[in-house]
């Protein structure tokens, strides 16, 4: 009996895990979010939302100076450009399809002072955060390629 009553837990377990693995391809996404930061000063940031259908793009011109800001509520919303996504019908599609989905949670290395990068894909009911340094998965191009598809 109590082997049987461990094989269920397992087997609940296991369903459980594999619901919330499989769960990302199928959800719907509302924002994508990538951000470049050096030394904790951001160089770059680019917000996507897919209901409004744009494109929020920062670029820090005090980066090199290393200036401010150190965090994405402290840049002044006139400073983003926005832009419109081509395509915004498929771009989901588009961007579930590069594997985004399957990368691990970390692409860090132990070199010190690299410029560091974030990727946070907001879904209806949760979110996924993917953080990198000078390590970046195999299609990394691609998705930021995605990212920056304006009109």
């Amino acid at each position: 009996m109590k082997k049987v009553i461990i094989f269920i837990i397992v087997l609940f377990l296991f369903f459980q895990i594999y619901e919330s693995k499989g769960n990302s391809e199928s959800q719907k996404i509302k924002e994508i979010s990538y951000t470049k930061s050096t030394y904790g000063v951001i160089i770059t940031e680019i917000c996507v939302d897919l209901k409004t259908g744009t494109a929020k793009e920062y670029e820090n011109p005090n980066a090199r100076k290393g200036g401010n800001p150190m965090t994405s509520d402290k840049i002044p919303s006139e400073q983003f450009k926005t832009y419109k996504i081509k395509n915004i019908e498929n771009y989901e599609d588009k961007f579930k399809h590069s594997g985004v989905l399957r990368w691990k949670k970390e692409y860090k290395s132990n070199i010190f002072g690299v410029p560091e990068w974030s990727l946070v894909i907001k879904f209806e009911n949760g979110n996924k955060k993917i953080v990198g340094g000078n390590k970046q998965p195999r299609n990394f191009d691609k998705v930021f390629d995605l990212l920056t598809e304006y009109d």
